[in-house]
């Protein structure tokens, strides 16, 4: 079993936490830090150790290096695919999905179709977790790289996965109904519900949302499913969510 995107949001706020202690001793620690793995094969060593890389890739990403940063994880996941061992344990599984969401992310920001490509395939060429928001997020990514390119059929069948990677995330639901809605085809109504189940604000987004606006009767059986929910939970359920400014839409 791997970390749920609930989980992942329970774990960052104690990880901010932790953040700001780490800091706040940064001073003292990081030049002990250098100095002991200050020969240069210790170095190099240290630098190819998972929580190294995870570190680097991060800072990239944070300094707006795209394209530097999938490079990173892309160089990492092919390390880690020579190995075979690593895939053994439960902690080389996670180090796997989790520098394949970088890959993935990062590639959001970088228009590399080769680059794309090559991430979709070392994600496909290993068994997909369960219960992962790691994997759930890599699959959500190329749903809506396929979409973009215009393979609509793959773009659905990526989102559809997502979700049953992840239970307990609403984007992919949200994102597959989303692609109902423009396309026209299949139950559109039903993963919107899903993700409503999961995430009560998604409806804020629904319901503001340019390309849902134009089914009124899918926000109004929302609402309805939602006004439910809020009377179960002991309020008075009526709330307006007609006024709220647009959010993000799917990308397209």
């Amino acid at each position: 079993m791997g970390v749920t995107k609930k989980d992942h949001d329970a774990w960052a706020q104690e990880g901010q936490r932790i953040l700001a202690i780490a800091r706040r001793l940064e001073p003292v620690i990081l030049p002990l830090i250098r100095l002991m793995i200050r020969p240069g094969f210790i170095r190099r060593r240290f630098d190819r150790l998972a929580p190294a890389r995870i570190g680097k890739v991060s800072r990239l990403a944070a300094r707006g290096e795209h394209a530097r940063a999938a490079d990173l994880a892309i160089e990492t996941l092919k390390e880690h695919r020579d190995r075979p061992e690593a895939f053994k344990s439960i902690t080389g599984m996670d180090y796997w999905w989790f520098f394949l969401r970088m890959a993935a992310e990062n590639l959001e920001k970088v228009d590399d179709p080769a680059k794309r490509a090559e991430v979709v395939a070392l994600a496909q060429s290993v068994e997909r977790p369960s219960e992962d928001y790691s994997g759930a997020a890599c699959f959500l990514c190329f749903a809506r790289w396929t979409y973009a390119a215009g393979d609509h059929d793959e773009a659905i069948a990526f989102a559809e996965t997502a979700a049953r990677i992840d239970p307990t995330w609403a984007e992919p639901d949200f994102l597959l109904g989303w692609y109902r809605l423009v396309l026209g085809g299949g139950d559109a109504l039903e993963p919107l519900k899903s993700a409503l189940r999961k995430d009560p604000k998604v409806l804020f987004r629904i319901a503001s949302d340019p390309v849902c606006r134009r089914h009124p009767h899918i926000i109004a059986s929302l609402k309805a499913v939602s006004r439910e929910s809020l009377i179960t939970l002991g309020t008075d359920g009526d709330s307006d969510f007609s006024e709220f400014p647009a959010g993000p839409t799917a990308s397209s």
